[in-house]
């Protein structure tokens, strides 16, 4: 499958929120072999894979509009796709609930590796992420559900992507459903002109570089950026940068103390940061030609108060601890207990109540609590 420019496909996913028939067609050209496939993983019924896909692209037409940055438009059809995906498995091999309870993201990737038998490479390209984070939602959905037995298994078929007739056939059918007028672009060409805006940027990105490399004189391969960092007006958590220069900007890498954190693109060489945590914030600017410039500022007005315990009782065998964050919130895959070398996870967690809870016959020395700004207290359990 070919790479997804996501800039120009959230381009085009906004004028299809507004309406753009021909715009809806060509979000659905560049993203339907993913979501036929994800589909066909999850049923393995290449017929019910493609009523989910029918499903999914329906629910896109009439909600789309509704979600609120369309740079998570693959994420956001990926949840459509697997709720339809629950809706048509057979009632004795349904995907579990406590996998559809996860965020989704961790749902997905728990599902792909514990009962597909994905690996984290497959599941990273399944959904179009890079493996470090699919590594993490992985992991991090693992946690959540301890007690899981799943049924890993290789799939018994291999996937065949959708024909260009049948996933024609598909759009004309959310068109019909929707009682709206047809793309009169064929699918075979909006396909075409999708692979040729990724491959054309790749192409250009490679010959600017090789044009640069025998023209340019040698003081241009020394040239920095200028760098400008700024809080915005008004709002002291959300910071805008500036990058300037003669030369293109190949990246811009943010970090707080080591840990990298998004950075947003704007404009034409200006971004948008908005720290979580606090600490030492290094922003990095690397131009085409390898040079680039480093501005660090202190981040102190992030939440800076620890989360606290409001109470314990025991029931049941159980320890109870209701735990509370009145800023940025706790942050639950990070709570955990401590008993000698031993990390002991909570049996059972309410994040809407801000419920932890464990087992008292395996009842940690200590709790570390965290909230999402990285702020932690360490608790002490004695119970008589």
């Amino acid at each position: 499958m070919d790479e997804i420019d996501m800039k120009y496909l959230s381009n085009i996913a906004t004028l299809a929120a507004a309406g753009d028939v021909n715009a809806f067609a060509e979000m659905y050209a560049a993203t339907y072999q993913k979501q036929y496939l994800f589909a066909l993983s999850v049923l393995e019924n290449e017929k019910k894979a493609r009523e989910v896909l029918l499903d999914t692209y329906i629910q896109a037409h009439r909600h789309l509009k509704e979600l609120s940055d369309m740079r998570l438009v693959i994420s956001w059809l990926g949840q459509q796709n697997l709720r339809a995906c629950y809706k048509w498995q057979e009632k004795d091999d349904r995907i579990p609930a406590e996998i559809m309870a996860l965020p989704f993201s961790e749902s997905q990737a728990v599902f792909l590796n514990q009962y597909r038998g994905m690996s984290v490479k497959e599941i990273a390209r399944m959904m179009n992420i890079d493996t470090r984070m699919a590594r993490e939602y992985l992991s991090s959905g693992l946690r959540r559900v301890p007690n899981l037995q799943p049924t890993m298994k290789k799939p018994d078929m291999y996937y065949l992507p959708l024909e260009n007739n049948r996933a024609q056939k598909i759009l004309d059918m959310v068109f019909e459903t929707e009682e709206c007028m047809p793309c009169v672009i064929p699918m075979d060409k909006l396909t075409t002109y999708a692979h040729y805006r990724t491959d054309r940027y790749k192409f250009q990105r490679n010959v600017v570089g090789g044009l640069m490399g025998i023209f340019l004189v040698l003081p241009i391969f020394f040239m920095t950026p200028h760098v400008t960092l700024t809080p915005q007006t008004g709002n002291t958590e959300t910071y805008s940068l500036e990058v300037r220069s003669l030369l293109p900007v190949r990246e811009v890498n943010v970090s707080i103390d080591g840990v990298r954190i998004p950075v947003y693109e704007t404009g034409a060489n200006t971004y948008e940061i908005e720290p979580q945590v606090n600490g030492t914030m290094t922003v990095k600017a690397t131009l085409i030609n390898d040079q680039s410039t480093e501005v660090s500022t202190q981040i102190v007005n992030f939440d800076d108060v620890d989360p606290h315990l409001e109470s314990t009782y025991v029931s049941d065998g159980l320890v109870h601890l209701l735990l509370a964050d009145d800023d940025s919130g706790l942050d639950f895959t990070r709570i955990c207990g401590l008993k000698g070398d031993s990390t002991i996870y909570p049996v059972f967690v309410d994040e809407e109540l801000g419920e932890v809870v464990f087992q008292a016959d395996n009842l940690p020395e200590k709790v570390v609590v965290y909230d999402k700004a990285g702020n932690g207290i360490c608790l002490v359990l004695h119970v008589k």
